[in-house]
């Protein structure tokens, strides 16, 4: 499923937060986005990026199952839906 509510696209994807948060920064690679920061566990991880025009993305991942990651993204304050579902689609192509 896939919602985009308040400025924040939260999805849930088959895989392991570890699976998630690798093929997460090889889509970050893919779209050249700066990573600034990132800190992870085996249950849960943030990453934070920044794009060309220096808005900032927050991907947040949450281990809901054994192989399934809840996904949510939020690129700016008020969010871009446009960028989120973008992300999110190469994530998935990366997994």
């Amino acid at each position: 499923t896939i919602a985009y509510i308040r400025g924040e696209l939260d999805a849930s994807v088959t895989g392991t937060v570890e699976a998630v948060d690798k093929a997460a920064n090889q889509a970050l690679q893919q779209l050249q986005f700066a990573k600034i920061n990132e800190g992870k566990s085996t249950v849960d991880a943030v990453i934070t990026a920044r794009t060309g025009q220096d808005k900032k993305i927050e991907i947040k991942l949450d281990r809901t199952a054994d192989n399934l990651t809840r996904v949510r993204i939020r690129v700016g304050t008020f969010g871009d839906e446009s960028i989120s579902r973008l992300l999110l689609d190469k994530i998935k192509a990366d997994l």
